[in-house]
């Protein structure tokens, strides 16, 4: 049986590693590749239409018009993301979409092999056997050695080893964390724990009852609040819906906030050699948005580490090392500041005039 996935990147290599563990022909395309190609949409909906089935995360984005129109009542087509808002694109019942969309919500390496088998079954009428999906952590604290996560942060601190008198909080993303791509953070760790203790935690960042996932304030205040000198935001940046409540229970924190930035198409090499550095789309989302919330510091520490597209493994994230120890270098700075007493510390303020620079009305200069 023939797949087809169209999705971000970030998740294709989940479903690479599940095609190859279930002995799958999949065809992996990678969203971001295809928005600006009209002739790598082409091979892909030519791909897809060759398929039995097509697996596919929908976004408002409009190349979705092109590629599922190009398929209509072609080939039975499942939908599956973080929502329900894209589930009536699918072509199949909706007990099978809800269920996929259960494993996918679900993560993991054995909940994604498992909805591979679904669909081959309940999708495609093939006779082999999968277990339903299986429930995992939405939040907990982590670390590269533990083995394990952990519910609480007394269960975390109860086994991690302190070896500083100062604590470092760090916020990671769970879809990183269910994709197995966490080398970043990983390399983040290591690099803090040369001067602090960590504590790092990922979350779904969104409130839901209905599957017991806590919102980034709940998740704050059960295991941050009273245990750390400052915190680390490593997710990539999303509006909160509670921004206001965030907002204050991050001041109540009373730590500095840090924003680090991963970037998510472009290699090192690229972003180096682009004279524009980030684009501007990204520098207001990942950098102006962030502060609105107080984040400081919003520097790449991380970049694409793969440019491999369609059938191969879909994007993986590699740490830019000089980049993260300067970040890292930045975040000492701010902690030894903040324990300094008030009257050892020295304010400088540079006063920056350029009274010439434009004379338009209602134009400033920068």
């Amino acid at each position: 049986m023939k797949i087809a996935i169209v999705a971000w990147g970030s998740e294709l290599p989940q479903f690479s590693n599940a095609a190859r563990e279930t002995g799958s022909d999949l065809s992996v395309w990678e969203l971001h590749e295809l928005r600006d190609d009209p002739k790598k949409r082409r091979l892909c909906i030519e791909a897809c239409q060759g398929s039995d089935i097509v697996l596919a995360h929908p976004s408002s984005d409009p190349v979705w018009d092109e590629i599922l129109g190009g398929l209509e009542g072609r080939i039975p087509i499942i939908t599956f993301g973080y929502t329900d808002t894209w589930w009536s694109a699918s072509t199949v019942p909706l007990s099978v979409v809800s269920t996929v969309n259960a494993y996918f919500l679900y993560g993991g390496a054995e909940n994604i092999q498992n909805l591979i088998r679904y669909v081959q079954a309940e999708v495609g009428g093939m006779d082999v056997t999968y277990d339903p999906p299986q429930e995992t952590h939405w939040e907990g604290a982590y670390h590269p050695d533990a083995g394990c996560v952990f519910d609480d942060a007394d269960a975390y601190l109860a086994w991690y080893p302190s070896r500083h008198p100062t604590r470092v909080g760090i916020l990671l993303s769970r879809t990183r964390w269910a994709n197995g791509d966490f080398a970043v953070e990983d390399a983040l760790i290591r690099s803090l724990e040369k001067y602090y203790d960590v504590l790092p935690v990922f979350c779904f960042g969104i409130s839901d009852e209905e599957i017991g996932a806590r919102s980034t304030r709940d998740v704050v205040e059960a295991f941050f609040v009273g245990r750390i000198s400052a915190l680390i935001d490593a997710r990539a940046f999303t509006p909160p819906r509670d921004a206001d409540t965030l907002t204050r229970t991050l001041e109540e924190l009373g730590v500095p906030v840090f924003h680090p930035l991963i970037l998510y198409h472009q290699t090192e090499t690229e972003w180096r050699e682009c004279i524009d550095g980030m684009c501007g789309s990204n520098v207001s989302w990942y950098v102006a948005m962030p502060e609105f919330l107080g984040g400081i510091t919003m520097m790449p520490i991380g970049a694409a580490g793969s440019r491999d597209l369609a059938g191969i493994d879909g994007e993986q994230h590699v740490p830019m090392d000089e980049r993260l120890e300067r970040f890292v270098d930045r975040v000492r700075r701010w902690i030894d500041l903040a324990q300094k007493p008030a009257a050892g510390r020295r304010v400088a303020f540079i006063l920056h005039n350029k009274p010439c620079a434009s004379v338009e009305a209602s134009v400033g200069a920068g």
